[in-house]
């Protein structure tokens, strides 16, 4: 709950609404009371996975200073009610949570829980690890949560949920309805939509809709969805009806239910009128005569046996008088019950069609939630980084059971399962609303990165280095272990390549989870004084490139490697007497009327006199453009909307646009064999050009954002602006979870008529992948694409600005209590960090290369060292064999990525993905017969995006809204060839189980 005070002032706000709509006789019609009712109580606990608290703390409940939540307590409670009373029903969300729960219960308890799920009293709902953001996740880490969610729960209780929970994401992307209606969900719901939306959907009786975000998929994806109602997740409050949240922890109590006429208080009779007469005039804005209703909140439910007495008694008397309560029926329910409801009354109700997605959210005029799209840069980049290495290391896992050719996978089958569902559960925690989304607070965001580092080093130590190990040691002789340096840190804390300065020789091992190619590859040196060789002595060209002013042993090499398609090569550095140094050729100050360099065959970058402005040639092709860092001053003022955690709001008088952070100084280029680099310095900040021969021929910026200085008291929000001219139209758009591209339109939104005194922050988007401005009438189009997820907009005309930073100094008042201060955990100071976007020009028919550069960015090699000792090798040894055998049959079309989760040495399930904007494909049986060919058996199957059931299953019970039919015929099974074919950006998830 998003802080107490700043809720029930929004609520109070809405029970304005209320009156209001009431007022003026809206749209909704007053319900005949000779029609029945039909009152659906869903009680229920909103656990977050940290936010005030840790997980842990959280889970066993330590630190009630912070907060009264211990999650222990509420399934012990909860599950004991539900025995006592078989007409009692629950709901529970985060299966991170539970399966800890699950893991701590004795027999006794877990057959209690047994009984009450198969009963149907403890509904699971969502079923993910955890209830995850929709702005900032990427869409393979929102399959992985959900996934790993379900695996347990079918495993576990054979439960497949049908319903969406989403009740406390500040925002909903349109990737999400659709991937939910693909794991088979029929109803989705929320708590929060901007509030100008909520006054016209509330006045019009449309908080029920039908959602139909645009796929390549049409109605396939559609799905119920409501707002819940007063929009919000609490219980029934009202000042006209009154407070009926019979928690221990809601604040304020609300009275007993005494339902003894002999007691002094007897107060049942009165207190079921007016708590009926709350749920007939919510009836007045819905379609049907179904309404749904949660009893509960944060954290509740630690004394469930209080909640469900008080409700209980409510029950029995509205039921015990229906002479007082007329065609009323009242009871605990589900969503599901309440969607199969709503389902059979609605044969004749149409509602409403939405297409778009719900960004940005507000609570207020001075409100937007769009601050978070940023918050916390370095959980953002540490999850995206993560997230593409447990991809990364799945598939090598995945191609050695294929290949059968890793004894250790053999021996160590369960071991290496363990750890990597420990970091896809660890994957799924960071995915919740208050983790990658940045609003926790500080010491919660460092614990949120131990938890990472700590599985992923697991990882490594258990399954990637002895794989390489074994690997090494029959190709090169090799004996020693590898480790990973982070490209996000000083050369002189990447202890392996710290020894070349030391005249120890390291090993490069690189596993290419691509079919072959020829990959730039980047590693962390502190001494230009190195040699790159191949597995069998043959030299590699290099460069060595040290553009870091202030630590000369800054430095970072860069060789071509040619990559043997999925398979690990491996390469060897060396001291040398010869400097690999790139020097720079040319430092230009600022005031330099131009200069031109060629940085690449056919292409040219032209630097201008104040150091931000460029012209860039690419085949004849000729694109100006300029670069600035500029910020906003963040608001912050007593008794106020700040700028906070969640909130962005500049500070008056720039509202609308922001103003310089630094200026450049001077610019430095070095011209390697490799890699051309423009180094443009200011005084706390490095913006650097990287230019290779890259099919995609994109400009790689790297931008390095020192401690942002707040000793003014001054918070600051950083943006990066890429000015073009491009004729835009006051339109942009940006990518959905890293799918669709959405159409954003200046200070418009598609449902509702926008007003707005925030122009900058109330056109700001979450960007996951990428952003781009294009002119309609030539097609010319200029794309960013980013490294972790940022906010972005377009303000001026042809300009794309995307906030890379914020550091503020006071609070915005939704709950997590301190200012986004951003400190490093090991200096104290404020964060700095590197980050890096790929620039993209492109002409008509050219506009897949934004997928390309993100199909790469996703795939990046897995990069290893190890140091060479007396121990672990002498000499390199010639290649003995390739650690596979699949050869280049073994491809895939041109921007399908696959995910792949081994679920044992004989069943594996395969995520299909068509990464291309407008072009069907098709994978082909060649595919399957190189992948399992050495099998004597294998069968395909298709399977829900969450991988928990059939697809068939998944089409047989979609449900059909607004007079429509979904038939279960639009199953393809052309898997059933050995061909699976995709549409634009369709992912399918295919089974495949093999017999030796």
């Amino acid at each position: 709950f998003r802080s107490f005070d700043s809720q029930m002032r929004q609520l109070q706000r809405l029970a304005l609404l209320f009156f209001f709509a009431l007022a003026i006789n809206s749209l909704a019609a007053k319900r005949d009371s000779s029609s029945p009712l039909n009152i659906h109580l869903i009680s229920h606990t909103h656990d977050d996975i940290g936010w005030l608290k840790t997980v842990d703390e959280y889970f066993w409940g330590f630190r009630t200073d912070i907060q009264n939540a211990g999650v222990q307590y509420i399934l012990d409670s909860v599950i004991r009610a539900l025995n006592r009373n078989p007409e009692r029903k629950f709901i529970y969300v985060e299966v991170g949570f539970f399966y800890r729960w699950w893991k701590n219960a004795d027999d006794i308890m877990k057959n209690m829980t047994y009984k009450v799920v198969q009963n149907g009293q403890l509904e699971f709902i969502n079923g993910g690890w955890c209830m995850h953001d929709e702005a900032n996740p990427y869409y393979e880490d929102m399959i992985g949560n959900m996934a790993a969610g379900h695996e347990f729960l079918k495993d576990t209780f054979g439960v497949v949920p049908t319903i969406g929970w989403q009740i406390d994401p500040f925002g909903h992307s349109n990737t999400n309805p659709a991937f939910y209606s693909q794991m088979g969900f029929n109803g989705l719901w929320f708590g929060r939509i901007d509030f100008q939306d909520f006054t016209r959907r509330f006045n019009s009786a449309n908080l029920e809709m039908v959602w139909n975000p645009t796929t390549s998929q049409g109605d396939e994806n559609q799905i119920f969805t409501g707002v819940l109602y007063p929009s919000l997740y609490v219980w029934p409050n009202d000042d006209d009806y009154g407070n009926f949240g019979w928690d221990a922890n809601w604040w304020p109590p609300a009275d007993p239910v005494i339902d003894n006429e002999n007691i002094e208080g007897y107060n049942v009779d009165q207190i079921s009128k007016n708590f009926v007469a709350y749920f007939e005039n919510m009836a007045n804005y819905y379609k049907t005569n179904n309404v749904m209703k949660t009893l509960g909140m944060d954290f509740e439910y630690q004394a469930a046996h209080i909640d469900f007495k008080n409700v209980d008694k409510v029950i029995n008397y509205v039921k015990s008088n229906p002479s007082l309560f007329p065609n009323v029926t009242i009871q605990y329910s589900t969503p599901s019950i309440y969607l199969q409801a709503v389902h059979e009354a609605a044969s004749n109700v149409v509602f409403e069609n939405k297409t778009d997605d719900f960004f940005p959210y507000a609570d207020g005029e001075n409100a937007f939630w769009t601050g978070y799209f940023t918050s916390r840069v370095a959980i953002k980049g540490s999850v995206r980084e993560t997230g593409r290495y447990l991809q990364s290391v799945k598939r090598l896992v995945a191609y050695k059971y294929w290949d059968n050719s890793s004894e250790y996978l053999t021996q160590n089958e369960t071991t290496v399962t363990d750890a990597l569902r420990q970091l896809e559960q660890t994957m799924g925690v960071l995915q919740h609303h208050d983790a990658v989304a940045g609003t926790e607070k500080q010491r919660v965001a460092d614990d949120y990165q131990t938890l990472l580092f700590r599985d992923k080093t697991r990882v490594h130590d258990e399954v990637l280095n002895p794989i390489l190990k074994e690997a090494a040691q029959s190709q090169i002789g090799f004996n020693g272990d590898f480790q990973l340096c982070s490209l996000n840190i000083s050369a002189s804390l990447c202890n392996a390549t710290v020894s070349l300065a030391n005249n120890t020789a390291v090993v490069v091992g690189v596993f290419n989870p691509l079919e072959t190619q020829s990959r730039l590859i980047r590693i962390k040196v502190t001494t230009p004084n190195v040699s790159v060789a191949d597995a069998s002595g043959n030299n590699i060209t290099a460069d060595v490139i040290c553009a870091n002013v202030t630590d000369a042993t800054d430095c970072d090499l860069y060789f071509n490697a040619n990559l043997t398609g999925y398979n690990v090569s491996f390469f060897h550095l060396a001291p040398s007497q010869v400097s690999l140094a790139v020097a720079a050729q040319q430092t230009i100050p600022n005031g330099t009327l131009f200069q031109r360099y060629q940085v690449s065959q056919n292409q040219f970058i032209t630097v201008f006199g104040g150091l931000s402005t460029f012209e860039w040639e690419d085949s004849g092709n000729v694109s100006s453009f300029s670069l600035q860092l500029n910020y906003y001053p963040g608001y912050c003022a007593s008794n106020d909307q700040n700028s906070g955690a969640y909130i962005f709001r500049p500070a008056q008088g720039h509202v609308d646009k922001s103003i310089p952070y630094l200026t450049p100084t001077s610019s430095q280029i070095f011209q390697g064999k490799v890699v051309t680099i423009i180094s443009t310095q200011y005084s706390t900040s490095i913006v650097n050009m990287k230019f290779t021969n890259s099919v995609t021929r994109d400009i790689e910026l790297e931008t390095f954002i020192d401690s942002i200085d707040i000793s003014d008291n001054i918070g600051k929000e950083i943006v990066l602006l890429v000015q073009t001219n491009i004729a835009n139209n006051f339109t942009f758009y940006t990518d959905s979870n890293g799918m669709e591209m959405q159409q954003r339109i200046l200070n418009y939104r598609p449902t509702w008529n926008f007003t707005t005194v925030q122009p900058s922050s109330g056109n700001y988007y979450p960007v996951n992948s990428a952003i781009y401005v294009e002119d309609p009438n030539t097609g010319e189009r200029v794309t960013v694409v980013t490294d972790r997820s940022q906010g972005g907009t377009s303000l001026q005309p042809g300009q794309i600005e995307l906030m890379v930073h914020r550091r503020l100094v006071c609070d915005d008042g939704r709950g997590v209590g301190e200012a986004l201060l951003e400190t490093d955990r090991v200096t104290g100071k404020g964060l700095a960090q590197w980050f890096t976007h790929n620039l993209i020009f492109t002409k008509p028919g050219t506009e897949s290369q934004q997928r390309t550069v993100q199909f790469n960015n996703d795939q990046p090699p897995v990069v290893a060292l190890g140091v060479v000792t007396s121990k672990t090798m002498r000499t390199l040894k010639p290649v003995a064999r390739d650690l596979f055998n699949l050869d280049d049959t073994f491809t895939l079309p041109q921007n399908v990525k696959v995910l792949i989760k081994t679920t044992n040495s004989s069943s594996f399930v395969i995520w299909f993905h068509n990464l291309n904007e407008n072009i069907s494909l098709q994978v082909d049986d060649s595919f399957f017969e190189t992948a399992f060919g050495g099998y004597s058996f294998y069968a395909l199957s298709e399977l829900s995006l969450s991988a928990n059931q059939l697809k068939s299953d998944v089409l047989a019970n979609k449900l059909a809204w607004n007079n429509q039919t979904v038939s279960p015929l639009t199953l393809n099974r052309d898997y059933e060839d050995g061909v699976v074919s995709l549409r634009p950006l369709e992912i399918r998830t295919i089974q495949v189980d093999v017999q030796w």
